[in-house]
């Protein structure tokens, strides 16, 4: 996993279709946006996740990517399931994870491809948009979306 590599493209989408982007903190004020992307958020403290939950909760659209808030402010493993500080808000509770290889793949039922991370997810609120259409999660929710606050 390149950090770099999965913020560029998350991040060039947007470029491409002349979105302005900024860069911020996840404690930062959001309140003059509409989306916020979290790629791979893996190391939040307490304060910005209840910043982009917040966030969330007052109707911004919050997209959160894999690996995010899984280990607090100091590196610890936040205890109950995946994603951490994340969980109540994304709706999902992931209990395994699943790195691709470099040459392995993952079909999607919508059509796409999954190269880099997989995951066993279960709903808890939220609804899969996209699941595994196969290999080991077969069925199993890969993008998911979330009603959280307003």
């Amino acid at each position: 996993l390149h950090f770099q590599d999965l913020v560029r493209a998350w991040y060039e989408p947007l470029w491409r279709s002349g979105v302005a982007v900024d860069f911020v903190r996840p404690d930062a004020d959001l309140s003059s946006y509409r989306l916020v992307l979290a790629p791979s958020l893996y190391l939040i403290d307490d304060e910005g996740a209840a910043n982009l939950t917040g966030f969330a909760e007052r109707g911004g659209t919050l997209a959160v990517g894999f690996h995010s808030g899984m280990v607090d402010a100091d590196c610890h493993v936040r205890l109950g399931g995946y994603p951490g500080a994340f969980r109540e808000t994304l709706g999902v509770r992931t209990d395994e994870l699943f790195p691709l290889l470099p040459d392995e793949q993952v079909s999607l039922t919508d059509g796409g491809t999954g190269t880099l991370w997989s995951e066993r997810v279960r709903l808890e609120g939220a609804q899969a948009v996209t699941s595994y259409e196969d290999g080991q999660l077969t069925g199993v929710p890969a993008v998911t979306r979330n009603a959280h606050g307003s």
